[in-house]
């Protein structure tokens, strides 16, 4: 976390529907989840109020005024990497990793374009940090590639070692695991 929001914050708010899980949406929970660790954003975590409509959306983030809602995970990246301090160059990637995300992976995302989903992944992590910190694209491409990876067989990894090294690294930044103990519970 590079404490670039550092006293900002969003809520989360989880609609009263219970959603299912290995869904998009909840690949974008994963990948808001990230980026707020990123960018040293607090997340605040709550239910929706029985007197709000029920809403096809299962959730949505406020901003640090209280009422702008956003509903696309992709757009509360957009937003927490825009507020923050990161320099022209690295929002571009940004914006970038979201468009490559939207019509690339959200394509190939099913069990059969499986192999597709890696090789295009892999192509993308030779470009993230080497490091074991979660930079602000290792968000985005954690959060969109989190199910495929996590569910891959060995074998299907294997042919792109990269990815996988990759891949583990975030596994093991503590960032990482702070945020995925959040995941797992909502």
């Amino acid at each position: 976390m590079n404490g670039e929001n550092a006293g900002k914050s969003i809520t989360f708010v989880k609609n009263l529907v219970a959603q299912p899980a290995n869904t998009p949406a909840a690949a974008g929970l994963l990948k808001i989840l990230v980026a707020s660790q990123a960018t040293g954003t607090a997340v605040q975590m709550a239910e929706a109020e029985k007197s709000v409509p029920k809403s096809k959306q299962p959730y949505w983030v406020l901003v640090d005024d209280g009422s702008t809602k956003l509903y696309d995970a992709n757009a509360v990246v957009r937003y927490l990497f825009k507020v923050g301090t990161l320099p022209l160059s690295e929002r571009l990637d940004i914006e970038q990793l979201l468009e490559w995300e939207e019509k690339t992976l959200s394509a190939l995302s099913t069990e059969a374009n499986l192999d597709l989903v890696l090789a295009a992944a892999n192509g993308r992590v030779g470009q993230l940090s080497a490091s074991a910190s979660v930079g602000a694209a290792d968000s985005v491409v954690l959060g969109a590639t989190y199910y495929a990876l996590s569910n891959a067989k060995s074998t299907a990894i294997a042919k792109y070692a990269g990815l996988f090294e990759w891949f583990e690294r975030q596994l093991a930044s503590p960032a990482v695991n702070d945020v995925l103990q959040v995941y797992k519970e909502n």
